[in-house]
Order: C-alpha cells, then sequence, then structure tokens
C-alpha cells in the first residue's frame, strides 16, 4: 500500500516533537514525513504538489496560518489540511472549515488514533477529490474538444457556403455571356453580378485575414487626424448602388464640421462599410437604413438604424463573439460567417470606443451605436476620402512596362489593363524570363508578382537592386501579391520595391498606383 505523505509545518520544536512522536507510535513505514516552518514555505517546495496531508501547527498565529490555507485551498491545492491547534475555544473548528480545513483538533488533546483516524479521512477526502476533479477536468477537456470540432465543421461549412454563393453567379453568367445569345440588357447585368460577387468573396477573404490577425494579436492601427464626416458621408456614398439595386433607401445624416479624430482610415472605413452593409443586406426592399454622426460630450457617435429583419434577444449577448452560430445561416444574427461584426467590435475595441447594438426583436429592425473619443490633434490637415478620377484611355501612352506573374489569367488581364491604357507591354510568366527581358530590352517600370515557382519577386528586384546595369538597378518596381498586410508590405520594400499591392486589384486602382510609382521615378 502506497504510504500517506505527510508535510508537517511546525515552528516550535516542542510541537513538532510531540507530533513526530504520535506518528511514530503508529508506525512510520505508513508515511512519508517532510517538516517545514511555514505553510508557505511547503506550499512553494518541490514536493507541495504529491502531498496527501498536511499537518498545520498553530499557535499564536494561527490567523495567518488560515489566511494561508485559504490561499492555497482557492488557488487548486489537492492536499488535505488537517489545523493542530493551540487554542480550545469552541469556535476553532468553524474558522478551520471556513478556511478549508478538513479537520482541527487542540494539541494538547491530541492522541496517536485521533491523529490516524483525521489522517487516514483527510487522505481518502483528498483521493476522492483528486479523482472529481481529474474527472472534471476530463470531462471539460471533452466537452471543449466535441465543442471545437462543431464549431470547426460549422464554420467550414458556413464559409463553403458563402464562397459557393457568388462562386454560382460568377461561373453562371461567365458561361451564359461566354456562349452568347443575351441581349445587351441581360449581358449588363451578368457582368455587373460577376463583378459585385467577385467583390463579396474578396470581403471573406478579407474577413479571414483579419480575423487570423484578431486571433494573434497582429491586427494593428495607422492613426492619423482623420475627417470622420466626409469619411462616413463617403462609404454611404459608394454604398448607395447596392442600397438601389436592392430597393432599399440609404439616408445618410453627418455631421461635417466636426473636428478630426485620431484614427486609422482605412479601418475607420471597414468599420462603416461592415455596420452599413450588415444593414443593407438583412433590410428588404421597401426598408430603409439611416445613418448619422454627431458629436456630444467628447465623444463622436456613429448610428446605423435599420428597418430589417431585426435580432432575437437570446442573441443580442452574443451577437459579436467571433464564429457565433446557433441558427441557421438565413437569420439576421448568423448571415455570412459570423466573424464580421466580430471585427468591427475588435476594431472599435482598438480606437478606444464602445460598441452596442439593440433590436425590439424579429422583424423589428435593428441599431448600432459606435462611440469614439474625440482625441485633440494638432493640425487642421486630416485624412478625406478622395474619389479616384477614371482614367481616360492611353494614359500610359508611350510607357514601356514589364509585367512579371505566373498565373496566365491574372496575367493576361493585367496586360491587357495596361495595353487599353496605351502601354507598351511585355510579359514574363517567371522570373528568369524576366531577367532576360531586362537586359534585351529597356522599360519604364515593372510590375512582379511576388509568389512565383522557382524564383520569387523578392528575389527578382534584390537582383535588380545588385545589377551591374545603372538602367536596371534604378528601374522602378511595384509588387503585386496575394499576400496582405504590414509584413507582407515592409518584405516588398526592404527587398527593393517602391510600391506593394495586394491582389485582387481593380483597373482604376492599378493604373493610379503605376501613375504614382512613375511619378516618383521623375521626382527622385
Amino acid at each position: 500500500m502506497q504510504p500517506t505523505r505527510l508535510t508537517l509545518v511546525a515552528g516550535e520544536d516542542e510541537s513538532a516533537a510531540r507530533v513526530v512522536q504520535l506518528l511514530g507510535r503508529l508506525g512510520r513505514s505508513h508515511f512519508e514525513l517532510r517538516r517545514v516552518a511555514t505553510l508557505e514555505q511547503a506550499l512553494a517546495s518541490a514536493g507541495a504538489a504529491a502531498d496527501d496531508v498536511v499537518l498545520i501547527c498553530c499557535g499564536l498565529e494561527e490567523h495567518t496560518q488560515l489566511e494561508a490555507m485559504q490561499r492555497a485551498v482557492e488557488h487548486g491545492s489537492e492536499a488535505a489540511f488537517i489545523l493542530l491547534t493551540a487554542g480550545v475555544d469552541a469556535d476553532h473548528g468553524r474558522r478551520a472549515r471556513q478556511a478549508g480545513a478538513s479537520d482541527s483538533m487542540p494539541l494538547a488533546d491530541l492522541t496517536s488514533s485521533r491523529l490516524r483516524q483525521s489522517i487516514r479521512r483527510g487522505a481518502n477526502q483528498r483521493r476522492l477529490e483528486v479523482h472529481r476533479i481529474a474527472h472534471v477536468r476530463d470531462q471539460t477537456a471533452r466537452a471543449r474538444a466535441e465543442w471545437l470540432h462543431r464549431a470547426k465543421d460549422e464554420f467550414l461549412a458556413t464559409l463553403a457556403h458563402e464562397l459557393r454563393t457568388p462562386l454560382n453567379a460568377m461561373l453562371g453568367w461567365g458561361q451564359l455571356l461566354r456562349d452568347g445569345g443575351l441581349d445587351a440588357a441581360a449581358a449588363s447585368r451578368g457582368l455587373d453580378a460577376i463583378v459585385r460577387s467577385g467583390q463579396a468573396q474578396a470581403l471573406i477573404i478579407e474577413q479571414l485575414i483579419d480575423v487570423t490577425h484578431l486571433l494573434d494579436g497582429t491586427l494593428a492601427l495607422v492613426m492619423r487626424p482623420v475627417a470622420l464626416g466626409a469619411l462616413v458621408a463617403g462609404v454611404c456614398q459608394e454604398l448607395r448602388a447596392t442600397a438601389d439595386r436592392g430597393g432599399v433607401e440609404l439616408r445618410c445624416a453627418v455631421d461635417t464640421t466636426a473636428p478630426p479624430l485620431l484614427g486609422d482610415p482605412s479601418r475607420l472605413q471597414q468599420i462603416v462599410r461592415g455596420l452599413v452593409g450588415n444593414a443593407l443586406k438583412f433590410t428588404p426592399r421597401g426598408g430603409f437604413v439611416d445613418v448619422a454622426l454627431g458629436i456630444q460630450d467628447g465623444q463622436a457617435h456613429l448610428t446605423v438604424l435599420d428597418s430589417g429583419s431585426g435580432i432575437a434577444g437570446d442573441l443580442l449577448p452574443r451577437l459579436f463573439d467571433r464564429f457565433r452560430r446557433g441558427a441557421p445561416v438565413t437569420t439576421r444574427a448568423h448571415g455570412g460567417l459570423g466573424i464580421g461584426l466580430a471585427i468591427v467590435h475588435h476594431l472599435v475595441g482598438l480606437h478606444g470606443g464602445t460598441i452596442t447594438a439593440s433590436s425590439d426583436g424579429p422583424n423589428k429592425g435593428a441599431a448600432f451605436l459606435v462611440s469614439l473619443p474625440m482625441t485633440p490633434v494638432e493640425g487642421n490637415a486630416a485624412w478625406r476620402p478622395a474619389e479616384p478620377p477614371r482614367p481616360a484611355l492611353h494614359v500610359l501612352a508611350g510607357l514601356r512596362l514589364l509585367v512579371v506573374e505566373d498565373d496566365a489569367a491574372s496575367r493576361d488581364y493585367l496586360c491587357s489593363t495596361l495595353t487599353l491604357h496605351g502601354a507598351a507591354v511585355e510579359p514574363a510568366e517567371s522570373a528568369a524570363r524576366a531577367w532576360t527581358l531586362l537586359h534585351e530590352q529597356r522599360f519604364d517600370a515593372v510590375l512582379s508578382d511576388i509568389a512565383m515557382p522557382h524564383e520569387d519577386g523578392l528575389s527578382l528586384v534584390r537582383r535588380m537592386r545588385a545589377d551591374a546595369d545603372p538602367r536596371v538597378r534604378a528601374l522602378p518596381a511595384a509588387a503585386l501579391s496575394a499576400h496582405a498586410g504590414t509584413d507582407a508590405h515592409d518584405d516588398a520594400v526592404q527587398a527593393g520595391f517602391q510600391l506593394h499591392l495586394a491582389k485582387p486589384i481593380g483597373p482604376r486602382e492599378l493604373l493610379a498606383v503605376l501613375a504614382e510609382l512613375l511619378a516618383g521615378s521623375s521626382a527622385g
């Protein structure tokens, strides 16, 4: 039989000798005994976790020992604690039990048989408690594993649904357009549907990237003064076409005279787009979405109110949880991946603000209120959204561009866009082919993918910056990559690219970036 492991806490030699003498009468082979001066020493020692029973000899310091024992119990100690008290008042037992002791006895009246009985009972209670705790932990771990498995399966199923829905429209309309036979109006609707569906998929991918950064704590802000009123008005204007297509009246009332606040423009736009887009998604034809922005008590208050499908009361407390589920994907509170509002909630928090949601129930609309602190900023220059100009045809006339992209469809799109606007474009399907062309022809700029087989774009631009030919060494270059984020941007710039573009990129943005690249080259 395994011996009972005992720790004797006794600061006085006389008390310790008496307990050791009583234990000796019980047979030392039944016990593994160690002695320490204080309970703190017992709990801090290497063998504390293995103790079955801790015998505590309390003198005048009983109150201190009780407090230490209570802290040990509260912090999960699995030992049985037995108090051997100096006092004989009738209340010592109650005090000991309240602190977590399994037994309490006056040291002066202690006998071997009484000590054996107390140790045996305490050790048995400890073993039962250890078994119960292990069982509870095992059940908890198993339940959590099952929950995570279900959550993963449900999330992947929802992700597949969200990706397939726009994909169905893109493939279906694409095949109809390729086969011909559509009249002009139908063809126009088809092209619009393909663009919208592609934008929907791009949003899903961005949300997945954001939630990855959210989970690992790397979602950061680039703070600057922002004209929030102009930003909100710009997002509403951007989403007005979506509202019109859905037959929803989008009304926007903002205070454009408000002073700038300190924030990340792109993330603030993401907050507004997320809330207004969510409201439009769940508001039926004939309904309305009201967006209002005002300043009060040093706070900017953004309200998004809709007449849509509403939110059930039991779902409101979990509305901003990541991957929240529990109802079909067709319901208001659970449409999409369940991460859009979680990302919005996190971004608001990073700006030092708060967000709340309210609803009178299903089919009674919903309201979201975001409050952001109006942190004083120096100067009057604040970020404002700018409508990118529609590029004129032949805006790149006379320029020779090298496009390095291993994916044939992406390469064809890039070359076609640049050629349509006047550039002479040379395609390269690999870094090796690009290296050859760089030394055979003259170019005004390079647009290169990063992730390519055999040699990537980062290696290519490093070789360019170290080349003996000065025209190759100084050639302006922009990186194009499916990897977004600060790290990808920093890696590209450190390698030698002047600019880094994240896929997908539309024609307007592509031409605007190339204009910036070439203008920077001319200025240099």
